[in-house]
């Protein structure tokens, strides 16, 4: 109705047709997954694991604990259950994946700034050592 294309659809029984060296392909060329379980979500996330990406999930209900446990990156909202939140690796202040994003963009901008002050400190320091060696050779130090 909104003219969006969603990609492709797995549905959880389709899921249950493949095995499990099928689903990692599958999931990979995957836009949407519908009707999946527990036990879906998780051996979907395991898939995608298997063929090398590095997999993040947002749950917020116990159903979710087998997924967020298997996933790279589990994430969930502050109000979700207690469990999950024990679970989760990062629990979201606001129920938005914009913060994700935002969260990401600022922790590479600090991350280059690190680098950067780094690359400064080190050869500035550098130079000094140079300098200390030039001058303990070249003047003997006689107490």
């Amino acid at each position: 109705a909104l003219g969006l294309d969603p990609g492709r659809v797995l549905t959880a029984d389709e899921a249950d047709r493949l095995t499990d060296a099928e689903l990692g392909p599958a999931a990979r060329r995957t836009a949407v997954f519908a009707r999946c379980g527990p036990e879906h979500k998780a051996r979907i996330v395991t898939a995608l694991r298997a063929t090398g990406h590095t997999v993040g999930f947002l749950g917020d209900g116990v159903n979710d604990l087998p997924a967020l446990h298997a996933a790279d990156v589990g994430l969930c909202p502050r109000e979700s259950v207690d469990a999950v939140r024990e679970c989760a690796d990062v629990v979201l202040a606001e129920k938005d994946l914009a913060a994700v994003d935002r969260a990401i963009t600022a922790g590479r901008h600090s991350g280059g700034n690190i680098g950067t002050y780094l690359r400064i400190t080190l050869s500035s320091n550098l130079g000094n050592v140079f300098a200390m060696l030039a001058t303990a050779l070249l003047l003997p130090f006689l107490p």
